[in-house]
């Protein structure tokens, strides 16, 4: 399974090493993901320069980089190039940090479902189950793949880089693509989001759980 994580650079950081909280929850949520799944996780940055930043997401356990050489000046030119690099290179899942609107035009472009807060998340076949807590309660909900993740900003504790892995991402595969060389995707609309309506929820925190199982079960994650 193909993973792709959205990272992208601290804000006045002098190193162009060092990531966003959001960045890194979402690293460390689309490793954990990779280790239970079989997957392979590419770190994916749209700036200008960003050759430091994502060998340093290589040094955390990233199998390999997208970097998308551009510089949009709008939010919805960053979901634009996201989506384009994702379209290009190939997909299952992609991971952003605690950014619903920017998961949401990313998932609209793509035109794929949207899971968004998620607090865990469980591959099964072709399906991805989500937990997200809303308001004090537990929300199950499941949606077909491919589809565009959003992680609470707790969802996974932060992964540092080790001596290993700093070796490593020194050979890590890293691919450029130019802004002008992907594929042409509509506008996006943060109000219209075809792929939430193709979300499966499971009612409940008690009764949500046995659901989940049965799905699971169904699924043949479970015997």
């Amino acid at each position: 399974m193909r993973i792709i994580v959205c990272v992208r650079g601290l804000a006045g950081d002098q190193t162009g090493l060092a990531l966003g909280r959001g960045s890194a929850t979402a690293v460390s949520f689309g490793l954990g993901l990779r280790a239970s799944a079989g997957s392979t996780v590419t770190a994916l940055s749209v700036a200008a320069d960003a050759e430091p930043l994502l060998r340093g997401v290589g040094a955390r356990g990233a199998d390999a980089g997208v970097h998308v050489v551009a510089a949009p000046a709008t939010r919805s030119g960053i979901a634009r190039a996201i989506a384009g690099a994702a379209a290009a290179v190939g997909f299952e899942l992609v991971v952003l940090g605690p950014d619903s609107a920017m998961a949401a035009m990313v998932a609209e472009l793509l035109d794929v479902p949207l899971l968004d807060c998620c607090a865990t998340l469980t591959l099964s076949g072709s399906e991805a189950l989500a937990e997200r807590r809303t308001q004090g309660d537990t929300e199950l909900v499941a949606a077909p793949l491919p589809c565009v993740v959003s992680v609470d900003v707790d969802a996974a504790p932060v992964r540092h880089p080790d001596l290993p892995g700093i070796l490593r991402a020194r050979t890590m595969p890293l691919r450029r693509l130019w802004e002008e060389g992907l594929p042409l995707l509509p506008d996006p609309a943060i109000a219209a989001t075809p792929g939430l309506s193709r979300q499966r929820r499971v009612e409940g925190a008690g009764d949500g759980a046995l659901a989940l199982v049965e799905l699971l079960a169904r699924e043949g994650v479970l015997e």
